[in-house]
């Protein structure tokens, strides 16, 4: 089937590094057309053989992208298309190019909750909701990365029936290996961006209450606006273990193999959680808040540990459970268990249930 993307721009995120791996594997004919730029992962699509199609056109310039997006949907056969980024003119650009083609199939690709998606903090969110509502009504489907992505949706009130989810997949090989770690000092791995959602400043502060309690090193990869603010945090703690700022690196499955616990303490409500699956894929324990989509991957207890409260305090306390695991050698046990818990969110399975629902 001939299939269409529609991505804001091609750069370093979830959601387009989602797209190059699905790239790589479906059977369909996909076309990503990247409205804005494109970017590494653009890029690398590119440079597999796949199609990218850059519109080059800006943001208020409706009736040109319009006009270019019927061209490419006559040009190329398009028979469905998956709206990836929640820019709410890109389902209108979907529900528009519906019309013109009945037999069109148009799916909504929903990669975060509502609230997110719908940027309810911010002014116009009632205008927000009633074009997706619209685009919604008429889409053929939406797929959802999580059970609490698609109760999200229902939390406004909308009829879940259409939904299907399908959880993010993940190339699980590319992380499976034996531990590096055979000494006394607990190593620690943060992942991901440095923002204020991300509550790495929890973390430093969770850290500093066990920080003459145990030998530990943490490594913080991973970079963003605040990375400032919590090395200003780190130098004001004063912490004697070792913490590092790694900046983004491109060698993760390595930093991995020398972790023992893999911390996660965002703060807002996960519509899933990729990193966290790499983590247990490579044998290294989480810990993470009870968030989003985060009892749908760690089972608490079995294959890494989920906190209650939202606070340092708490983390700071699972911290120690967990180190006390690692000196008693129990951690191991739960490592194990991730290692299969992973093994549950192939990137194979994902895009063969990804190409179904698309084509289905």
């Amino acid at each position: 089937m001939n299939v269409m993307h529609f991505l804001a721009t091609g750069g370093t995120g979830g959601i387009e590094s989602l797209a190059r791996d699905y790239a790589n594997l479906s059977t369909n004919n996909n076309y990503f057309v990247f409205f804005w730029g494109g970017g590494v992962n653009a890029e690398k699509i590119k440079a597999s053989g796949h199609n990218v199609i850059e519109l080059g056109v800006g943001r208020k310039e409706f009736f040109k992208t319009y006009t270019k997006l019927k061209k490419l949907v006559d040009e190329y056969g398009i028979e469905a298309i998956v709206t990836h980024h929640a820019a709410p003119m890109f389902y209108v650009y979907m529900m528009l190019l519906k019309n013109r083609s009945k037999d069109l199939r148009t799916l909504i690709y929903a990669h975060g909750n509502l609230t997110d998606m719908l940027r309810a903090e911010r002014k116009g969110v009632f205008f927000r909701k009633q074009i997706f509502a619209f685009a919604y009504k008429r889409c053929t489907k939406l797929i959802a990365i999580s059970n609490s992505v698609k109760n999200s949706i229902g939390n406004y009130g909308f009829n879940t029936d259409k939904i299907q989810v399908i959880y993010n997949g993940v190339d699980c090989k590319k992380f499976y290996n034996s531990n590096d770690n055979t000494g006394d000092t607990v190593k620690i791995i943060y992942v991901g961006r440095l923002i204020k959602q991300k509550g790495v400043d929890m973390l430093l502060d969770a850290l500093k209450q066990i920080d003459n309690k145990c030998e530990f090193e943490c490594d913080i990869v991973g970079d963003g606006p605040e990375r400032k603010n919590l090395e200003k945090q780190l130098n004001d703690l004063n912490m004697r273990n070792h913490i590092s700022f790694r900046g983004t690196r491109s060698d993760v499955p390595e930093l991995l193999k020398k972790a023992d616990l893999f911390i996660h303490p965002a703060r807002w409500e996960e519509g899933f959680g990729i990193s966290i699956v790499e983590a247990m894929a490579a044998g290294v324990v989480p810990i993470a808040f009870l968030k989003g989509a985060i009892p749908e991957i760690i089972s608490d207890g079995v294959d890494g540990f989920i906190v209650q409260g939202c606070n340092a305090d708490e983390l700071a306390v699972a911290l120690e459970k967990a180190v006390v695991g690692f000196r008693q050698g129990e951690l191991q046990r739960f490592a194990e268990a991730a290692k299969e818990k992973a093994s549950k969110f192939q990137l194979e399975d994902y895009v063969e249930l990804l190409d179904n629902a698309i084509t289905a």
